[in-house]
């Protein structure tokens, strides 16, 4: 009875440490507007024990988005360095990866040039373009196609093709 009260609990009481992607996805994008959205996901994150490349990643793209919402430049730069080390990691670990380098892309975009952290976008970019066509998953594709037209300075030809792709 006492083996069974604390599987009880270990299933019950443990933090979750599995994650569907979609709901990482849906999660990562709702904390990058919501403070308190965005420390429960790294919570949640830091509590995986053997973290796969993707959620590596996301771990990372999130410690970097904590940044956003500190005030004190040295924690600033403590987040964004310890969330780019983990990207990067994650990116080493799987490097054709679509998800991993749309993150990286959508975070080299949008951080301030002085950090140092754009040298891959012209890079990024061109294998997401690549890549688009060959991804399964719906809702992955649908999101990279958006965010390329919506915030990537993509040539008239790259948009085009975004374009006609989904039609």
């Amino acid at each position: 009875m006492l083996a069974h009260f604390s599987l009880f609990l270990l299933l019950h009481l443990s933090p979750p440490t599995s994650f569907n992607t979609k709901q990482l996805r849906a999660s990562y994008h709702e904390a990058i507007y919501q403070e308190d959205k965005a420390k429960a996901l790294l919570t949640d994150l830091k509590n995986i024990p053997s973290p796969s490349a993707i959620q590596k990643a996301y771990l990372g793209s999130t410690q970097m988005l904590m940044a956003k919402f500190t005030y004190l430049p040295n924690q600033k730069f403590s987040w964004f360095n310890t969330g780019k080390k983990n990207l990067e990691e994650a990116i080493a670990a799987d490097p054709k990866q679509a998800e991993i380098i749309y993150l990286r892309y959508s975070i080299q975009l949008n951080v301030p040039s002085f950090l140092g952290y754009s040298q891959n976008k012209a890079a990024d970019r061109a294998f997401l373009l690549q890549e688009i066509r060959k991804i399964q998953d719906k809702d992955l594709q649908e999101r990279i196609k958006l965010f390329l037209l919506k915030e990537a300075s993509l040539t008239q030809q790259e948009r085009a093709y975004c374009i006609v792709l989904f039609l």
